[in-house]
């Protein structure tokens, strides 16, 4: 007769880097949620108000009819 089989036992695994993979990923995706935030606080608004800048010209004078002193 053979000797009855137990399964082996694993050697248990280091559970920190999986932990820290996990809260690498975390604050990878906590950033990029940031920033996205940003960007859409920053982009302008639809129908704002449009400002210009433009020099004007002074109109020449009429000239002033001559008067008779006396």
């Amino acid at each position: 007769m053979s000797a009855p089989h137990r399964p082996r036992r694993r050697k248990p695994r280091a559970r920190w880097p999986v932990i820290l993979l996990v809260l690498a990923v975390a604050a990878v995706v906590f950033l990029l949620g940031i920033g996205l935030g940003l960007t859409l606080e920053e982009r302008p608004r639809p129908g704002g108000t449009i400002t210009s800048v433009r020099t004007l010209e002074p109109l020449p004078l009429p000239s002033a009819p001559a008067t008779g002193g006396g």
